[in-house]
């Protein structure tokens, strides 16, 4: 469904007209509106449980598994394999590769912050510092990493009312812009 409605274009591999031929322009993308994605009436936040797959939620959310790439542009997930979050082998398999035998090593150390929100759900109110900064707290390879994965967690789902309104006007735009 996604890819269907993407411009047909003229293309030659070799430069020449005569092997010319029609194929889908794969390059084409359309984003969401800033701001949009804070629109709270909208969308609903939605936390990733082990073994959500983008069809799966879709299926629960919208009724069908099809439409799990409303769920990837609305969060601006292009490419899935790293954008959403790893399965926990996935994950153990990548400490491994990435840190050897390191993962329990520091990776940074911070504090919380004294002025401004001293607390968040998303360790914002964290300041790196430097190894010897009185009160810093040791951040393993491990730790650090368990946080990029929450972060990938944290999804917002179009509200299902929204789904007919959000096909149509992507439809709309990918039919209406022009190929350069």
């Amino acid at each position: 469904m996604y890819f269907k409605n993407f411009p047909k274009i003229e293309y030659s591999s070799t430069g020449k007209v005569a092997d010319e031929k029609v194929v889908t322009h794969l390059l084409k993308r359309v984003a969401i509106k800033t701001g949009l994605k804070d629109e709270l009436l909208m969308l609903d936040d939605y936390s990733i449980r082990a073994g959500d797959t983008p069809e799966i939620i879709a299926g629960k959310h919208f009724g069908s598994p099809t439409y799990h790439w409303v769920i990837l542009l609305t969060n601006q997930i292009t490419d899935r394999y790293f954008d959403w979050p790893m399965t926990e082998p996935q994950f153990e398999s990548f400490l491994k590769d990435k840190y050897d035998s390191q993962v329990d090593s520091a990776h940074h150390y911070e504090i919380q912050q004294t002025s401004g929100p001293t607390t968040s759900t998303d360790d914002s109110h964290l300041i790196l510092v430097n190894e010897g900064t009185a009160g810093a707290t040791t951040i393993t390879n491990r730790e650090y990493e368990v946080r990029e994965q929450d972060k990938k967690r944290r999804i917002k789902l179009l509200g299902a009312q929204y789904l007919n309104e959000f096909v149509g006007e992507f439809k709309r735009i990918m039919r209406t812009t022009k190929v350069a």
